[in-house]
């Protein structure tokens, strides 16, 4: 026999203290194993992980600087234009260092063949520490004056080149092995 629940309004009814650590719900689970209570016990549904996400990492609404308000003290009106002030010049610093690494030295700043030579013999002639770097072989001198990119610079070596070559080296190995064979 099933008996009807009272009226929610009625104040005859038993209460309890939501708050308080007896909880009468909780009255026939006390002294049940753990195992028993973790199958049985009703327990919330856990809440999905998309859920606890945000949406966006971004905060829902930008908030600019007070000097970019409709009316802003002269102040603070300064320090946002001195802000935008130093982005464009750190802006325009590395496109200048870029250009600066880019760009082709002009035609004064070329090394000729006299200072590539000067380069590659500096510290090969200690003896000669008397001279001067003027008394070096120059060679020709009409071109020494012009502009030198790489001194090694020669046309590309062809294919019938390189075995000639290699043929060459494989020759003079074979002599080597020779007169060492002799001198045995």
């Amino acid at each position: 026999v099933k008996t009807k629940p009272g009226a929610n309004n009625n104040p005859s009814r038993g209460f309890y203290d939501l708050w308080s650590n007896t909880n009468p719900l909780d009255q026939e689970l006390e002294g049940k194993e753990a195992w028993f209570l973790e199958q049985t016990k009703r327990k919330r549904p856990k809440r999905p992980i998309k859920r606890q996400q945000k949406p966006s990492q971004v905060s829902a609404i930008e908030v600019i600087a007070p000097g970019g308000s409709y009316n802003p003290t002269f102040e603070s009106h300064q320090a946002l234009l001195l802000a935008a002030h130093e982005v464009e010049v750190k802006k325009r610093r590395t496109e200048e260092k870029i250009n600066r690494q880019v760009s082709l030295p002009s035609a004064a700043e070329l090394p000729t063949k006299e200072t590539v030579l000067q380069e590659l013999c500096q510290g090969l002639l200690e003896d000669s520490e008397e001279q001067e770097p003027d008394a070096l072989p120059s060679g020709n001198t009409k071109a020494a004056e012009g502009p030198v990119w790489n001194v090694f610079s020669c046309e590309k070596k062809t294919e019938r080149d390189r075995k000639r070559e290699k043929i060459f080296k494989r020759q003079e190995l074979r002599i080597k092995e020779q007169k060492q064979a002799r001198e045995r």
